[in-house]
């Protein structure tokens, strides 16, 4: 299993949008579901996150290899569920990532490239 994510953030709905969200995130977790189901993604996780104020209030990790993840993010389906959620979403974000071992190795080359 590939130790590459992507982080698909958002900060809160955008008020009078609420019943659109909910249901966009229904079908967003059938879409990754079917993802999951074909291959196209190893795994993923919807988090909500407690009212910060500032940050995210929740976020979806999708866990897969890089390749697969940038071919996913290609697609018109992907694209057109971003679209919906730049509708109903305050700061929706989709930064990448890793996760587990991947995390020490990612450490390892920061700490290198830190000048003496």
């Amino acid at each position: 299993m590939s130790a590459d994510c992507l982080m698909f953030s958002w900060k809160k709905s955008v008020p009078g949008r609420e019943k659109i969200g909910a249901a966009h995130f229904n079908e967003f977790i059938g879409y990754l579901t079917q993802l999951q189901k074909n291959g196209d993604v190893d795994a993923f996780e919807p988090v909500l996150l407690t009212p910060n104020g500032e940050g995210p209030t929740g976020f979806f990790l999708i866990r897969g290899s890089g390749e697969k993840l940038a071919r996913i993010t290609a697609t018109p389906e992907w694209h057109a569920h971003v679209m919906r959620a730049m509708m109903h979403l305050e700061n929706p974000s989709l930064v990448q990532g890793v996760y587990g071992n991947a995390v020490m190795n990612r450490m390892e080359m920061w700490t290198s490239l830190i000048p003496d």
